[in-house]
């Protein structure tokens, strides 16, 4: 199934949800990424290309076929027109080879693995960008909701404040206060609805579904509230597995590995330099056809192909050869040359691919550290910030209570407050949800970064491609 039919699949079985209002959870958001991002399929051109480049390689190792066609004019030639000519039908068949990889095909191959490699990466970043998109619209939508209750929370005293006033208990300036609260907060809402809708447009931008056939406004981003979020939590124990698993995972370290395995052939394959070159063909002649088994080596690599050529007749009255293919029988041929000494370039040659093994060696154990690394900091601050947010909800509650204590206290005269403390308890109970609100967020990301550390994607590449 090639990526535009798997995608038309995604998208009608989104719009098949509801004719009236389409809805997104997050597994489609991911799916819809992989899908459509622009990212994303351009990474996966690379891959394209750099197969058919290896495809091209492995090419040479199938059948040629060739139609040749020889012509000659002479004293000799009996044809019409006072010339002679042969047209045959030849092809060869690689058979077997071994020894060292050519340049070319070691090349392509090591191409090919790492534009794998990076459509990975790419992937997987993309992916993390989106779900970090989604929960931040989430976190957005579920902080109007709690702003909507502090609109009620300070309606109230307003309210009581009101009542003060034409009780002649408060002033009239602090009735405005308390109203100028209120409006704050509904400012606060409508900048946060802004932003919701700016989040909005960015989740769908990351997911490359702008201008595509989803009609995005009546799209629906469902999903649950921060307590129920089901966010990557694991236990102080298992930090080795999780250093362990992202080592396995992130394609950037696999790809070394790969290229690592790929170079120690390499410095054990220079031993091939001091094979003699040998060669080897057999060929039997049989009514006009030759067929012929040659083997042949160069000292680095060896390769036995098949081969047959067949003469072809266009007709005595325009082409009359003079002779064929040759005589009927076999024919055997054999050489062989032993390399005794190319100025010492094959020691230089063994050296330098003995030292690129070692620095791909050190190039594996420093990206093997880094990613531990990575790991265990994010780790450590996903706990930071659980802790965190679990102390900020409970000062924002504190400081809410602190705000009711001290009007209580102001109102009936009692513990020498005046109104300015009132207003700066007000200004703690908004400072206070601001810090919970942004830790929270923090969190939520942070998790989604170690999510992304340890190479969980929740699309592969043979499912995306």
């Amino acid at each position: 199934m090639t990526k535009t039919t798997c995608g038309a699949l995604v998208v009608q079985a989104v719009l098949a949800g509801s004719l009236h209002a389409m809805s997104l959870d997050l597994g489609q958001c991911e799916r819809l990424a992989a899908e459509h991002s622009p990212i994303v399929l351009a990474a996966w051109t690379r891959v394209e290309q750099a197969s058919a480049r290896l495809s091209v390689n492995y090419a040479a190792h199938g059948p040629q076929v060739d139609l040749v066609a020889d012509w000659a004019m002479g004293a000799e030639t009996q044809a019409v027109d006072d010339g002679s000519g042969r047209v045959s039908l030849a092809g060869t068949q690689e058979v077997l080879r071994y020894g060292r990889i050519e340049d070319a095909r070691r090349s392509s191959a090591r191409a090919a693995r790492s534009a794998a490699a990076q459509y990975e990466v790419t992937l997987l970043e993309v992916i993390s960008a989106v779900r970090k998109a989604y929960f931040t619209y989430l976190l957005t939508r579920d902080e109007i909701g709690r702003r909507q209750q502090l609109v009620e929370y300070f309606g109230a005293k307003s309210a009581r404040l009101e009542e003060r006033v034409q009780a002649g208990l408060a002033t009239p300036v602090e009735l405005s206060e308390a109203e100028l609260e209120v409006l704050e907060q509904h400012l606060r809402i409508s900048n946060l609805q802004r932003k919701l809708r700016s989040q909005r447009l960015a989740l769908f931008s990351l997911m490359g579904v702008l201008g595509g056939e989803i009609e995005l406004e009546r799209a629906e981003i469902l999903g649950p509230r921060f307590e129920e979020m089901d966010l990557l939590d694991p236990e102080e124990t298992q930090l080795s597995e999780l250093v362990e698993e992202a080592q396995r995972s992130r394609p950037t370290l696999l790809d070394l590995q790969s290229e690592l395995a790929e170079q120690r052939e390499e410095a054990r394959g220079v031993r091939w330099q001091w094979a003699p070159d040998v060669g080897l063909g057999l060929s039997k002649m049989s009514g006009g056809t030759r067929l012929g088994l040659d083997w042949a080596g160069d000292g680095s690599r060896w390769k036995l192909t098949a081969s047959g050529e067949r003469a072809l007749s266009l007709g005595k009255e325009r082409l009359v050869p003079t002779s064929s293919l040759g005589g009927e029988g076999f024919t055997l041929e054999a050489g062989a040359s032993l390399p005794l000494w190319r100025g010492g370039s094959r020691g230089w040659l063994s050296r330098e691919q003995w030292a690129r093994l070692d620095e791909l060696r050190a190039d594996r154990r420093r990206l093997a550290n880094r990613i531990a690394l990575e790991v265990v900091e994010t780790f450590y601050r996903v706990k930071s910030l659980k802790q965190s947010i679990a102390l900020l909800r409970k000062r924002a509650d504190v400081t809410r209570k602190r705000l009711d204590m001290v009007e209580e206290l102001f109102e009936t005269a009692r513990g020498n407050l005046n109104f300015d403390d009132v207003l700066r308890q007000r200004a703690a109970v908004n400072a206070a949800e601001e810090a919970f609100f942004e830790e929270r967020l923090q969190y939520v990301l942070s998790t989604e970064e170690l999510r992304r550390v340890l190479g969980r994607c929740a699309v592969r590449i043979g499912e995306a491609g």
